[in-house]
């Protein structure tokens, strides 16, 4: 992203793990031992509740906005082991467009679960689609299921279809959280607001 870029500086730290961006592929990989895919919902998201109920530190990455309007941030969740154990994307493509986000759940270092909520088409002719993949122990989508609704709200009302398995990287979250390949930046100058204190950085020109 090309813009300049401001971030609120809070005492919150960050933990950047960069094995969280690794998926591994090695076809010969020992799959999960979960193979019952009527069972499989119910294992994965008590996964998913578990860690969703639990107090653990939070850090953010910068908030990044580009010329036409869109944006992305990142949440980064960190268990008492100092593991990362969920990522929160939110994104928007253009300016005035829907928050749109990405959720990564790992075990270990790889990724267990994904959900992503994004939507399709514009005006009255847009859609709201939630896509939830569960991973096998080395991070390789073993089914993934969408539901679609016209108005996001509505979207726990609809029953889930499976689909072909699709792996929803999380190359671009650790690239936001790192502040690398586009995303890097370099200090611009300071931003005081009353007692608010602000970061601009952005690309060195």
């Amino acid at each position: 992203m090309k813009n300049a870029v401001v971030h609120f500086l809070s005492l919150t730290l960050v933990l950047l793990l960069a094995a969280c961006g690794e998926t591994n592929n090695d076809p010969n990989a020992k799959s999960g031992e979960i193979s019952n895919a009527e069972n499989l919902s119910d294992v994965y998201e008590q996964y998913v509740y578990d860690i969703d109920g639990k107090e653990m530190m939070m850090g953010n990455s910068l908030y990044y906005t580009r010329d036409d309007g869109a944006t992305v941030e990142v949440d980064i969740y960190v268990n008492d082991s100092n593991q990362v154990v969920k990522t929160a994307e939110y994104y928007t493509k253009q300016a005035g467009g829907s928050i749109c986000t990405n959720l990564y759940y790992y075990k270990g270092d790889k990724k267990y679960v994904t959900k992503a909520y994004y939507e399709e088409g514009l005006g009255e002719n847009a859609i709201f689609i939630e896509e939830v993949t569960y991973y096998d122990e080395a991070g390789n989508p073993l089914q993934t299921q969408m539901r679609k609704a016209s108005f996001e709200d509505q979207l726990i009302n609809e029953q889930f279809k499976t689909i072909t398995a699709k792996d929803h990287s999380d190359a671009r979250a650790v690239q936001v959280l790192n502040q690398q390949g586009e995303f890097a930046t370099d200090f611009q100058f300071f931003v005081n607001d009353e007692h608010l204190l602000y970061l601009v950085v952005g690309e060195n020109k």
